[in-house]
């Protein structure tokens, strides 16, 4: 890599205020996961651990296609500093990842557990998530232009509403199915009655043909492939284990499975709140050749996350048990063996998430995909025979060695393009 050429003046442009894009991306997303984890409880407290292992099910197996839908596009598209690629653009290439997203879910569903009698709340499941996907596009765009604040009352009024439209649903119908179905209606009318008519008034301006019509869209979407490998790749490694507790153990034990691991999720999406709003300033390094100051930027917030982890985890067994006991009844208790591997899991995607953020801003992308591959190979390896053998608990150690795996690798790319960062 070669730096800009003598004499050329670099202007970085101006990003949003960090203070305030933490803490509405910090407040709204917290209240947005909070909810989809009050989920699990309401499905547990209505209608008991089976039919909660069909919704961790539904959940795990939409994931897939989620990350299509998604295409690993809202880091790169906050770390577009540059204008690379204009809003229409990115809203176009959302159309086309959720065509894709469609496809592969219609590819997945035969290899899911119990899929014959599921499908329609799988298909249903399937529905909500491309209604957030849109959601994570639109939210970017108000990201870029500095209105978090509107994202941040939009993920809230989306908890409320989604769960409290699922709960009622649940409890009237006792059809997880129908509940699903009010969660969905709830998600696109909030895109339709929110979130698109705030973004759209805040975009670039720029109409689609002007930004480069389908041929630039594809070309985004072509180059950040090796993101929608890495997220797909994630996606596949949560899929398989689960699906293997299910198809080795039923779905009563996953439904325990989920319910432990459920609340220890927000542990990755804590560690984003540190490492989101500073993409932005991490891409101007990059891009501007600061290579101690991306060393140093990147050095605080690894620091930051790991102490993150290590309070979370003194703090687990003395918050666990009494939280999950209160959430899901005193039955949960038989199963605390399920709780540190599923903390050691999540404490690897959390690295993993940051590893792939720092070098999507540093668009050394290619590097996610060769970690990705090398985790996922690794888990889809182990996870039928350490399920067998360690029960649930394998699914968690067959997570921990494919993505520690993936941090390695993520390490190595991260160093290589420093060295690469010279003038």
């Amino acid at each position: 890599m070669t730096g800009p050429d003598a004499g050329e003046a670099v202007t970085a442009p101006p990003t949003a205020d960090v203070r305030r894009t933490m803490f509405w991306l910090t407040l709204g997303t917290l209240v947005y996961l909070g909810g989809q984890w009050l989920l699990t409880v309401i499905v547990v407290r209505i209608s008991g651990q089976a039919t909660n292992g069909q919704f961790t099910l539904a959940l795990s197996s939409s994931s897939v296609a989620y990350a299509v839908a998604l295409f690993g596009m809202r880091p790169y598209q906050i770390s577009d500093t540059r204008s690379e690629y204009r809003d229409a653009t990115y809203l176009a290439s959302r159309l086309v990842t959720s065509v894709l997203a469609v496809l592969a879910f219609a590819v997945s569903l035969p290899f899911t557990a119990d899929a014959a009698r599921l499908w329609p709340v799988l298909a249903l499941f399937m529905g909500f998530r491309l209604t957030e996907g849109w959601m994570d596009v639109l939210h970017g765009i108000l990201q870029n232009a500095d209105r978090m604040r509107l994202a941040g009352i939009a993920l809230i009024v989306r908890a409320v509403l989604e769960c409290v439209a699922f709960g009622a649903t649940l409890a009237a119908t006792q059809s997880l199915l129908a509940a699903v179905a009010a969660m969905l209606a709830i998600s696109f009318l909030a895109l339709v009655v929110l979130e698109w008519p705030w973004s759209r008034s805040r975009t670039d301006g720029i109409p689609f043909r002007e930004a480069g019509g389908w041929t630039r869209t594809f070309r985004l979407v072509r180059n950040v492939s090796p993101l929608l490998v890495a997220n797909l790749a994630y996606s596949v490694m949560l899929f398989v284990p689960r699906n293997a507790i299910g198809a080795v153990w039923g779905s009563e034990l996953l439904g325990y499975y989920g319910s432990i691991a459920a609340p220890l999720l927000l542990i990755p999406v804590l560690v984003s709140y540190l490492y989101t709003p500073f993409m932005p300033l991490l891409a101007e390094h990059a891009l501007s050749y600061r290579r101690r100051r991306l060393l140093r930027l990147t050095g605080r917030i690894l620091l930051a996350i790991l102490a993150l982890i290590a309070v979370a985890l003194v703090a687990l067994p003395f918050v666990g048990p009494p939280v999950l006991s209160l959430m899901f009844g005193r039955g949960i208790l038989d199963h605390l063996d399920l709780l540190w591997p599923v903390a050691a899991s999540v404490s690897c995607t959390a690295l993993a998430y940051l590893g792939n953020a720092v070098l999507t801003a540093c668009r050394r992308i290619r590097w996610t995909l060769y970690a990705a591959v090398t985790a996922l190979v690794l888990v889809l390896a182990l996870s039928g025979y350490l399920v067998r053998v360690f029960g649930p608990n394998g699914a968690s150690f067959a997570l921990v060695i494919g993505q520690g795996a993936q941090v390695v690798v993520l390490a190595v790319g991260f160093l290589t393009g420093l060295r690469a960062l010279r003038r």
